[in-house]
């Protein structure tokens, strides 16, 4: 073993701790956003009452498969570990966005080796994503609808007055920003395979 290999292994682990603080130092100060957050938490919360861990449900007659199983157990199972709190409620995507900017060190060390930290510090500080442009969501995402990025628009804005603009205002907004130039989602062609494609998609219809 080399003299610098404790240094480095010491970098790495300090490194893997400053990631994990980063992450979940203050996902318990703030109440759950609705409807997103607290949708997907009520879903784990009734698999923990119901005791059924393959059938998400919303409440006990609607079925939500909006996200992975995996979303919904590791939620489940950091309520059951550390209790019914917001804390618990984020510690598994406060996990999954760390794990993510790990990757991004080592990916930066393989394509950009004379900045591999570059990578991961444009990810953990990214605060919003574009609405539009190559780099926003496809066409195919729940958000190019303009019915669910209105909805979306009038529980989250503006920031920090959120639920104060008006329906008609929400959805302006919304028609504005999915108008715009964005990517094509490649498997559109197996969307809605019997006819049924919403009005406000703004993927192509199928020919």
């Amino acid at each position: 073993m080399s003299a610098g290999a404790p240094i480095a292994n010491a970098w790495k682990w300090l490194l893997i701790a400053a990631v994990l603080v980063y992450a979940c130092a203050l996902q318990g100060w703030r109440p759950l956003y609705s409807p997103d957050e607290g949708r997907y938490t009520n879903v784990a919360l009734n698999m923990l009452e119901s005791g059924d861990w393959l059938r998400p449900m919303l409440h006990p007659e609607v079925e939500h498969w909006a996200k992975p199983p995996l979303t919904y157990w590791s939620i489940a199972t950091s309520v059951a570990v550390f209790g019914r709190n917001e804390f618990a409620a984020r510690l598994p995507g406060a996990l999954a966005f760390a794990a993510t900017v790990l990757l991004m060190v080592r990916l930066g060390r393989r394509f950009v080796p004379a900045q591999p930290w570059l990578p991961a510090l444009t990810y953990a500080t990214f605060v919003f994503p574009p609405l539009w442009g190559p780099k926003s969501f496809n066409t195919g995402a729940g958000m190019a609808r303009v019915s669910i990025a209105a909805a979306f628009v009038q529980a989250k804005m503006p920031l920090g007055n959120a639920g104060s603009l008006t329906d008609q205002d929400a959805f302006d907004i919304a028609a504005y920003f999915t108008a715009q130039p964005r990517p094509a989602f490649a498997a559109a062609v197996r969307d809605w395979p019997h006819g049924e494609r919403p009005a406000d998609a703004r993927s192509p219809p199928r020919r």
